[in-house]
């Protein structure tokens, strides 16, 4: 049984179905080798899905939803990295009563609950960002001399012209020229286009090139606060299943990079570490480890609601030439009731505590850096 059927295209078509920007209608339409290469290896992993539950993975590989369609997507490949890691899937997920898929993993004597979770950013980011460039480039056009910085509040809309933006600006530097105290800041709103602009400085001449500094949509907080409902509802989830002797593990998947540094990811899953540190005359500072023994704030793994977490994974997902990565991360809470053991995806990067720690010590180190990669497709 083949997932992408030859009809498939045909039949969402005589439907009616809105298919303007879906991922699915794209995946079918396009014939580029990487896109062919990412199709074939998805047919590959649907094959390896039991008969049973098939129906589960079809029905939203095959919706011109794109949020059902890339949860579909996620799942599947997370199935398939499980595999690679010598896991075993011995009950899959099916959105009804059971709520999560059960890996074993035999080697290391221990089952846990697998719950994927997608996302989809805002607009498509490449495209995103694209359009973010060309904007700047735009506003690099003006020529005056007021050098200027640029705040993108949020991203753009697909059908933006930047040339509006352009001309706004020139006139506000016109009216500065003739009232110099007019104000050192605009703000521009229409519709979806929210940017911020304030004045860096005058040139001496009359000069092209004038965005001194610009800013994209600052996402961090929001993302956060995303990751928190998930987990939360995940665990409520988790805990009415009754079975406190198999942890969770929740797997956070992108369709783009993360934008977040580690920090923010420290501060969030463990709270506010103390830092240790190596030094040299010749290497300089190096960090060895982050302790947590004293919390200093609460965190999602060090709080009650992190008892059953076992570990959250941050997927994102990565194109490249000829097919798609996975950027990975795996970050144990020391924390859960049940702590998965040290070789818990060992081969690749996880961020887990030293061995020999207790609880209470709490001290974490990152492991295998050069590992950050998985290959796909």
């Amino acid at each position: 049984m083949a997932l992408f059927s030859d009809t498939l295209l045909s039949d969402i078509q005589s439907r009616g179905e809105t298919v303007n920007g879906s991922f699915l209608v794209s995946l079918l339409v396009r014939d580029e080798p990487q896109i062919r290469t990412f199709r074939d290896a998805m047919e590959e992993w649907f094959r390896q899905v039991p008969d049973s539950a098939r129906p589960y993975f079809s029905s939203r590989l095959c919706s011109v939803r794109n949020e059902e369609f890339f949860q579909g997507f996620a799942e599947l490949a997370l199935h398939q990295l499980v595999r690679r890691e010598g896991m075993e899937i011995k009950q899959y997920a099916d959105g009804n009563g059971r709520p999560f898929s059960l890996i074993s993993a035999p080697d290391q004597d221990r089952d846990f609950y697998l719950s994927v979770a997608s996302f989809i950013p805002e607009g498509h980011p490449h495209f995103a960002r694209r359009l973010y460039k060309n904007f700047i480039d735009e506003l690099n056009r003006i020529r005056h001399h007021f050098r200027f910085a640029v705040y993108l509040r949020r991203w753009l809309p697909p059908d933006f012209d930047p040339t509006v933006v352009r001309r706004a600006l020139e006139n506000w530097f016109h009216r500065l020229d003739s009232d110099p105290h007019g104000g050192q800041y605009a703000e521009y709103r229409d519709g979806g286009v929210h940017v911020e602009f304030s004045i860096l400085g005058r040139t001496t001449r009359t000069t092209d090139n004038l965005v001194g500094f610009n800013l994209q949509p600052l996402e961090t907080q929001q993302t956060l606060t995303r990751f928190k409902e998930v987990l939360t509802a995940e665990t409520i989830r988790h805990r009415k299943l009754g079975d406190t002797r198999r942890p969770l593990v929740v797997v956070l998947f992108n369709n783009d990079e993360w934008q977040l540094g580690n920090n923010y990811l420290y501060d969030f899953f463990y709270g506010k570490p103390r830092m240790s540190f190596n030094w040299s005359t010749l290497g300089g500072r190096r960090e060895l480890v982050r302790d947590f023994s004293s919390v200093f704030a609460q965190s999602i793994f060090n709080t009650g609601q992190g008892e059953d977490l076992g570990a959250v994974l941050m997927a994102e997902k990565i194109w490249r030439d000829n097919g798609v990565d996975l950027k990975l991360r795996c970050l144990h809470n020391p924390w859960c009731r049940r702590p998965l053991p040290d070789g818990f995806f060992a081969d690749r990067t996880t961020l887990k505590p030293l061995a020999g720690t207790s609880p209470e010590e709490m001290v974490v180190r990152w492991s295998r850096l050069d590992d950050l990669i998985v290959h796909l497709t």
